[in-house]
């Protein structure tokens, strides 16, 4: 377990008492309460890992893995949410492919139905790819680093996917018309950002190896995802 605000290791989160009361306990290094959201709704938590706060998701990540194993955020709903954040993707390349058909750039050969399950067949292969590149970089760094301590790769995948599953929200791109290749950047610029914060929750590395291991990810994740759709 960990100190949601500075990341360091806790013996407890909390002592609750016959009384029915609970005690947070203090962090040692950083004296804040080592888990805040311990008393908070899933709902609390669930939006502010919309809003990208690192303390969500070591919570998530790191001191409630209990969870994992009730239906209110299991590993199986994260992955129903990170195929749904898939399929939304897939929707917006597809309408990005239409688009470039009315400008003229390209002429659409298949039907939709066809280029929006290799689209979307491709975009997991590429986001596959880029987790086992994610992996490979961090352990290098790791060793470079000459870290005492190597990082979870359980965690790593795990926020990962949590990261991911955020991508749901792109879903507001099929209910409200917009330009496809806006909504595309748009979910590139909350990938980037999400999986940054995730992959520095679950590690604690320093920020230097974080933007190079997730820039690392997301250019060879862009590049895969590139030369599949040609």
């Amino acid at each position: 377990m960990q100190c949601v605000e500075c990341g360091a290791p806790v013996a407890e989160l909390y002592r609750r008492y016959p009384s029915g009361n609970t005690l947070l306990k203090s962090c040692p290094l950083c004296k804040q309460p080592a888990d805040r959201y311990v008393e908070c709704s899933f709902l609390l938590v669930v939006l502010d890992l919309l809003l990208q706060k690192p303390q969500a998701y070591r919570h998530v990540i790191k001191n409630r893995r209990k969870v994992f194993s009730s239906s209110e955020l299991s590993v199986q709903t994260l992955l129903r949410l990170t195929l749904l954040a898939y399929t939304a993707h897939a929707y917006l390349m597809l309408e990005q492919v239409r688009n470039d058909c009315v400008l003229g750039k390209t002429f659409l050969e298949s039907s939709s139905l066809n280029v929006f399950f290799v689209g979307l067949a491709r975009i997991i292969f590429a986001d596959s790819v880029g987790v086992f590149c994610l992996l490979g970089i961090d352990t290098a760094c790791s060793s470079v680093r000459k870290a005492k301590k190597k990082n979870s790769l359980r965690d790593i995948v795990l926020g990962h996917v949590l990261a991911n599953s955020l991508w749901t929200l792109s879903a507001v791109f099929i209910i409200w018309p917009c330009n496809p290749v806006y909504g595309c950047r748009v979910a590139l610029v909350v990938d980037a950002v999400s999986n940054t914060v995730a992959y520095h929750a679950a590690t604690g590395a320093p920020h230097l190896q974080t933007a190079f291991c997730v820039g690392g990810w997301l250019l060879l994740k862009e590049t895969n995802r590139n030369i599949s759709l040609k």
